[in-house]
């Protein structure tokens, strides 16, 4: 039975764990508290929202219907083993790790304990524990498993949702590291290329600032396709091959050398795509 004010609980304090919790307790949620390996991060997450820092996993489960575990990847496995350890049963329990990548079947020691576990991920960049939690007010979150009772928290604060097959979540997640991570990559290529030309970063930064807001909300807008400009979206291969004779032989060169390479194929694709559709 889904209670209508579940007592939450976290095991990880990291930055999606702070921030998360954070949100949740704006919107009305009551925060059990936190558990973390290290006590002095359960500490400064509990201070901040003003719960209770658990010094025992067992005793954040006692205290809290829906756990979230929000560690990383890697210790998922290892924290839902800990969570089952000693336990008969988790029946009224609801285990939902974060990460975009694994599906709910990594918490399979739970489920054997009656829990139900499911996974829910944000379509989010939280880069700051205390700072981030007003971004999640627009975060759009994908989920899977037994995550009724984790729908429910996301529709009482307002958030868009998928449920998602267990099977796409690592494609899933690529995708989400081609819109986020790559463009972060991308961006620093592109800095240090200005710096090359005696930019500062702060004035690359300020250069390059108003070009990547305004292709974001023309992809926003458009879509990607009609959104493309530039040398490969009117097939000028002068400037392409201009452009491939700038990189040098150092490692930083050659990768990017490598990458323009790459997307410039993808973008001329792109740009073949959309003629078709003309």
């Amino acid at each position: 039975m889904i209670s209508d004010s579940p007592s939450i609980g976290f095991i990880g304090a990291g930055r999606v764990g702070t921030a998360f919790g954070k949100y949740l307790q704006n919107n009305g949620f009551n925060i059990s508290g936190y558990y973390s390996r290290t006590y002095s991060s359960s500490r400064e997450a509990a201070e901040f929202i003003g719960c209770t820092a658990f010094a025992d996993i067992g005793a954040v489960i006692d205290k809290s219907d829906i756990i979230f575990i929000t560690v990383t990847d890697s210790s998922i496995a290892e924290t839902a083993a800990a969570a089952a350890f000693g336990r008969r049963s988790l029946e009224s329990k609801t285990f939902c790790h974060t990460s975009g990548a694994l599906s709910s079947g990594v918490l399979k020691p739970l489920k054997e304990l009656g829990a139900l576990v499911c996974s829910a991920h944000m379509l989010i960049a939280v880069s700051d524990r205390f700072k981030s939690s007003d971004d999640f007010e627009n975060a759009f979150f994908t989920a899977e498993g037994d995550c009724e009772p984790v729908i429910a928290v996301l529709e009482k604060c307002g958030n868009h949702f998928r449920i998602i097959k267990p099977e796409h979540k690592a494609k899933y997640h690529a995708a989400a590291v081609f819109a986020s991570n790559f463009v972060v990559g991308l961006a620093d290529i592109a800095c240090s290329m200005l710096k090359d030309c005696g930019f500062t970063e702060s004035d690359a930064l300020k250069a390059l600032s108003p070009l990547m807001l305004n292709n974001i909300n023309n992809i926003i807008k458009l879509g990607p396709r009609k959104a493309l400009t530039g040398p490969a979206s009117r097939g000028d291969f002068d400037t392409i091959y201009r452009h491939l004779a700038v990189f040098g032989t150092d490692d930083r060169d050659k990768a990017a050398y490598e990458i323009y390479k790459t997307m410039t194929a993808i973008l001329v694709n792109m740009a073949e795509r959309k003629e078709e559709k003309q």
